[in-house]
Parts: structure tokens; C-alpha cells; sequence
């Protein structure tokens, strides 16, 4: 079974882009499109932007599990 974080993190990976024309970066919005605070994600490695992604999915998680308490 899928645990959350898992399924933001697919989430967050199926709405990210490669960016041939930039360079070759790997690029998602998706934090940003559900809330302006957050940040677009880029980097032109594979492994640090999905280690980037999942500081995100950790951090927006954590933050929505707050506002829910």
C-alpha cells in the first residue's frame, strides 16, 4: 500500500516537466499552483530535483497536518 507521502510524491512527479530548452532542468509548480507560499521546484539533476520534491512533499504535508489539528 501507497503510504501519502508516496502518493504526493507521484502526484508531484507526474505534473513535473524536463525542460530541454532550458538546459536540460526538470521543473514542477505543483506546491506553487496550490499555494502561492510555496516555491516552483527546478535543478538539472534527476536525483536532487526529486530530493528537493520530497523536502517539499515532507514539508507540505507536515504544514496541512497542522492547519488540520
Amino acid at each position: 500500500m501507497i503510504n501519502e507521502e508516496q502518493k504526493l510524491m507521484n502526484e508531484v512527479m507526474d505534473d513535473s516537466y524536463y525542460l530541454n530548452g532550458k538546459g536540460g532542468m526538470y521543473y514542477t509548480a505543483y506546491f506553487w499552483k496550490k499555494d502561492p507560499k510555496y516555491s516552483a521546484i527546478s535543478d538539472y539533476d534527476l536525483d536532487t530535483f526529486q530530493s528537493k520534491c520530497r523536502k517539499q512533499v515532507k514539508k507540505y504535508l507536515t504544514e496541512s497536518r497542522n492547519q488540520n489539528d
